[in-house]
């Protein structure tokens, strides 16, 4: 398993997470998770540079300082509102096995996820199928309405 790219290892099953741009030129990407991480990614390569964490379940809320540009402000389910900035004098990246292993867990919670829902990829074309013949069938009755009104049939003068 190589390095996880844009999105590879966010686990959102239940709640939207905040995601931004991060840094003074807007190099990094910033997302939260129901995992209760933040992950920093490389704008330019999608690449995952950076997991921390913020939650004991989720991060939701991500927001960059509006002067400062590497500081952050990040808030999930816990009563409290976290402040981040970088404390090293070059930057700090998350080792690879360190990424991996979240990946790894957030895959299986995903899955776990999608089997406690029961939606098989058959019924969900199914729904996806009854909609859609839905609509043409309602489309279709909109437009003999409107040809009808066309007609005069119905009563009534259409003028603006």
């Amino acid at each position: 398993m190589g390095l996880p790219t844009a999105g590879a290892s966010i686990a959102n099953t239940s709640s939207p997470s905040g995601v931004n741009f991060f840094g003074s030129e807007e190099d990094y990407v910033i997302s939260g998770s129901d995992c209760g991480h933040i992950f920093i990614w490389d704008r330019r390569s999608g690449r995952l540079l950076r997991v921390m964490m913020a939650d004991e379940w989720v991060v939701n809320c991500l927001e960059p300082h509006p002067l400062q540009a590497l500081v952050l402000a990040s808030s999930g389910i816990q009563e409290d509102i976290k402040i981040w900035s970088p404390t090293a004098a070059e930057p700090q990246f998350t080792a690879a096995a360190t990424m991996e292993e979240v990946a790894t867990t957030n895959t299986s919670r995903r899955q776990r996820a999608a089997r406690r829902l029961g939606l098989r990829h058959d019924l969900l074309f199914s729904l996806v199928d009854q909609r859609h013949k839905r609509m043409k069938e309602e489309h279709a009755e909109l437009r003999r309405d409107i040809e009808a009104l066309d007609r005069g049939v119905g009563g009534g003068d259409m003028t603006a």
